[in-house]
């Protein structure tokens, strides 16, 4: 698995980590967000991305602040045609915060914000359970008190017979092989 942090590099808005594994074909961001007051935003927020949008699997949200969620409509205008997994709280206040801010911006319009697809992972499932988002790929979500719907996100990849259930708190437990 490769990670590659794109944002934010000596700044700090704009939240974006490129994982990625050629091998299984994954690829997928952790974030997508916007830059705000800082000298380099006008090139990042440009969105001139190391990776081609349309080759994402999905993309992992873990909050709804600007800087984090800014530019997921951009990423279908160019191509995106995955899910942003993040929790139902999280969803409803970003596409509220994406729609306000099409009066502010000129990168992308209301239909760009419509077509982000809002997935909540695990739906009827307590935070902390490890969910498959393809072969040998899982995501587990914890709480964070950051703002309301706020996740922390463990990333986890191999046979998921390796993995056994540990408890929900991030600091009570890991996953053990």
């Amino acid at each position: 698995m490769e990670v590659r942090f794109l944002g934010p590099l000596g700044v700090v808005t704009g939240s974006c980590t490129w994982m990625r594994d050629m091998d299984r074909d994954w690829s997928f961001l952790v974030d997508c967000g916007l830059q705000q007051g800082e000298r380099t935003q006008e090139e990042w927020n440009q969105c001139d991305w190391p990776f081609d949008p349309a080759t994402l699997k999905f993309v992992v949200l873990t909050h709804a602040h600007t800087d984090h969620c800014g530019l997921l409509p951009v990423l279908y205008q160019r191509g995106f045609t995955g899910p942003v997994y993040c929790t139902k709280e999280t969803a409803g206040l970003a596409k509220a915060l994406l729609l306000d801010s099409t009066g502010h911006t000129d990168l992308y319009t209301e239909a760009d914000v419509a077509r982000v697809q809002w997935k909540e992972p695990g739906a009827h499932k307590p935070l902390g359970e490890i969910l498959p988002v393809d072969q040998d790929l899982f995501l587990r979500f914890f709480r964070s008190g950051h703002i309301v719907g706020a996740v922390s996100v463990a990333v986890l990849w191999g046979s998921p017979g390796g993995y056994r259930r540990v408890p929900a708190h991030p600091v009570a437990g890991t996953l053990r092989q």
